[in-house]
């Protein structure tokens, strides 16, 4: 009867192991966020418009909403757009 208790540690152990490597790299590539192509637009949109946010439409959505699609406030997305 110890064979089905070390099995299920095992398994236990290995299942822990799994969540924990996948959290992990959840974490990181969360640190490393590409911006979108949409950002990369606005961005280039805010230095044609004096980094005037009030101005910057692309695709039908403000700078600000685009900012926090990639998880940005505004003023980080200036700052990553050279703006401040």
């Amino acid at each position: 009867m110890e064979k089905p208790i070390e099995l299920v540690a095992i398994f236990l152990i290995g299942v822990i192991i799994i969540v924990a490597i996948a959290v992990l790299l959840y974490s990181k590539s969360r640190s490393n966020i590409m911006p979108s192509e949409k950002l990369e637009k606005a961005c280039l949109e805010l230095i044609k418009r004096g980094c005037n946010e009030n101005e910057v439409n692309v695709a039908g959505e403000s700078f600000e909403e685009m900012c926090r699609e990639n998880g940005l406030d505004v003023g980080e997305c200036k700052k990553y757009c050279g703006c401040e």
